[in-house]
């Protein structure tokens, strides 16, 4: 496990030790795993899975996220946030060149058993929403737009990969070095 304050140097450090920690120059898809304990506002990075899957998910955590990349380029970040009755999941595609180019938000609101799934591109370092649909819970059945929900899981749509908390954790396509 990789816990850091945030700050250039240490997550160089981390990077480092991700790299030494099952990284090799072979491999051709990677993944890390990031959570940040907020109210410490540290920063757990993993690489891998194993080591991942039996870190405690406890309430204190802000988000999870984790970063794909093929052949040492990202390709994708998903980022999970869980409140007291929601779940919203980010999943960003980054294009071959670095830059995020869609976003899909879902949003799971659990009293209500209600999916709310938006689709945004990401053109000229603005989000443009493509598309929003509300469906029941697990069934995907579609249903009219709750205007009492439509506030819910408003997080910041990110534009930019440097924009990510957790971006130097993420950017060095090389961090052996």
């Amino acid at each position: 496990m990789l816990e850091s304050k945030l700050g250039p140097t240490i997550c160089k450090v981390c990077l480092l030790l991700i790299a030494a920690n099952g990284f090799s120059s072979a491999d051709t898809a990677k993944r890390i795993f990031i959570l940040e304990k907020s109210q410490r506002g540290v920063l757990c990075g993993y690489a891998n899975e194993a080591e991942w899957s039996r870190v405690p998910k406890e309430k204190d955590i802000e988000f999870v996220a984790v970063a794909s990349f093929v052949e040492d380029v990202l390709t994708s970040v998903l980022v999970e946030r869980f409140s007291e009755d929601t779940a919203t999941y980010d999943e960003y595609a980054v294009s071959g060149g670095g830059s995020i180019r869609q976003m899909k938000r879902t949003l799971d609101v659990i009293p209500e058993r209600v999916t709310r799934e938006q689709i945004w591109d990401v053109r000229g370092g603005r989000a443009i929403k493509v598309s929003e649909s509300w469906m029941r819970f697990k069934t995907n059945q579609p249903i009219p737009p709750d205007k009492d929900l439509n506030d819910l899981g408003e997080n910041p749509i990110i534009v930019r990969v440097r924009d990510f908390s957790f971006h130097l954790l993420i950017a060095d396509k090389h961090p052996e070095r």
